[in-house]
């Protein structure tokens, strides 16, 4: 009986050795999951941040080539309007004589 007593609390004795590693992993992992997690949220934020700054910059492109736009109508429409202006300055100087 005495045998089965002293295995009995050698075994336990290794079984709380064991809980007990066993419980500082658990808490390095729980460390490292909140770590881990808390970086998560923060590539998160940043990830919607620049998000928000390309979509903000897309709608500054569209306005600006927009704008682009309406200013080649201008000024094609200038230089249209620049050249009939010129055809007749032209023919009046050869029909007319003066301007």
């Amino acid at each position: 009986m005495a045998t089965n007593n002293i295995i009995s609390s050698l075994h336990l004795e290794k079984l709380l050795e064991v809980n007990s590693k066993a419980i500082e992993l658990q808490t390095v992992v729980h460390s490292q999951y909140e770590d881990i997690k808390e970086n998560l949220e923060e590539l998160k934020k940043q990830h919607e941040k620049m998000l928000n700054e390309v979509k903000e910059n897309q709608k500054k492109l569209i306005e600006a080539d927009k704008n682009i736009m309406k200013l080649n109508i201008i000024l094609g429409s200038s230089g249209v309007a620049a050249i009939v202006g010129l055809i007749v300055l032209v023919i009046r100087l050869f029909i007319l004589g003066s301007p």
